[in-house]
């Protein structure tokens, strides 16, 4: 049992260091759209784009904060496309967004603001967090 455990760890820990070599982010604070790959690593990431659509967010073994203070959202909304493990997710959004979240959990916290106005833009929050803390937090 403990050859099988130390195996295991060995083959996340070296499939976490080739993500961290191959996975680029596709991130400027003026686009529409972002990718955002953090493995092993902290990053802060802070748009202005107008109209900013989404962005599309892979975190392993890291932490991340996402601060939409800054964007206009799309007609559409913004939609975060989330896969999280086993790392730390921060979504700052302006007091009057409404956020609606639907994440496949497995052993994570996911923690949003409920409240819900009719008029104002929507942050969609797609994807998995496994083992992860994913926090919604309104400024």
């Amino acid at each position: 049992m403990k050859r099988f455990l130390v195996t295991m760890l060995g083959l996340t820990a070296v499939a976490a260091v080739a993500a961290k070599l191959v996975l680029r982010s596709r991130i400027d604070d003026d686009l529409d759209e972002a990718d955002l790959a953090v493995v092993l690593t902290a990053t802060v990431y802070r748009p202005t784009a107008r109209p900013y659509i989404g962005a599309t967010v892979l975190v392993v073994a890291g932490a991340a904060h996402i601060d939409l203070t800054r964007v206009e959202p799309a007609p559409t909304g913004v939609e975060l496309a989330l896969s999280v493990v086993a790392a730390s997710l921060r979504v700052t959004v302006p007091t009057t967004w409404n956020v609606a979240v639907a994440l496949d959990q497995r052993g994570s916290s996911v923690r949003s603001p409920q409240d819900k106005s009719t008029d104002a833009p929507w942050l969609r929050i797609i994807g998995r967090a496994w083992g992860s803390a994913v926090e919604v937090v309104r400024a």
